[in-house]
């Protein structure tokens, strides 16, 4: 679907170029809603897409970029072995893209967007935690908890660096 989006808006913005990023998706799939998984319907999906956003807001011009990073430690529950985490921030265009790494749960983006509307989380990116449900998530059936690395407390700790580099000056 990313693919098939993108080419579309390179097509109706010739000499643009597109980027797909995946927010905050850790529970949240196809599966459920598309007809079948076949590559038409991965275009049909693309193409609904595509027109949604042509009814988006167009950014302003980017003026500067602001940067900040941060790291962390967790254990892993399973193997007990160090599993590191790069988190950036980048303003952009008037919004704060925030860059984590893993699946986070779609709960973090609406927590975020109650506090900004100008804040996106960013997911696989630096790097690769594993699922990573919210902390009331964490204990429900299903493959996505069930598959989670981290434990409570670092669960807890992701949800503090999401947060504070949601809400701290870049």
């Amino acid at each position: 679907m990313p693919g098939y989006l993108t080419r579309q808006l390179e097509d109706l913005h010739s000499g643009s170029v597109f980027l797909f990023a995946n927010g905050a998706a850790g529970d949240v799939s196809t599966r459920f809603t598309r007809k079948e998984a076949t590559e038409e319907e991965a275009r049909r999906i693309g193409s609904e897409v595509c027109r949604a956003l042509m009814d988006a807001q167009e950014l302003p011009a980017m003026e500067a970029l602001s940067f900040l990073e941060t790291s962390a430690s967790y254990i892993d529950r399973w193997t007990r072995s160090e599993l590191l985490a790069r988190y950036q921030t980048v303003e952009l265009a008037g919004m704060r893209l925030l860059f984590c790494p893993g699946e986070l749960y779609a709960r973090y983006a609406l927590e975020i967007a109650g506090h900004s509307r100008r804040a996106l989380i960013v997911g696989y990116a630096n790097g690769y935690l594993g699922y990573v449900p919210d902390v009331a998530s964490q204990g429900e059936a299903g493959y996505e908890a069930e598959a989670c690395r981290l434990t409570g407390d670092a669960l807890l700790s992701v949800t503090r660096t999401v947060m504070k580099n949601a809400e701290e000056p870049v």
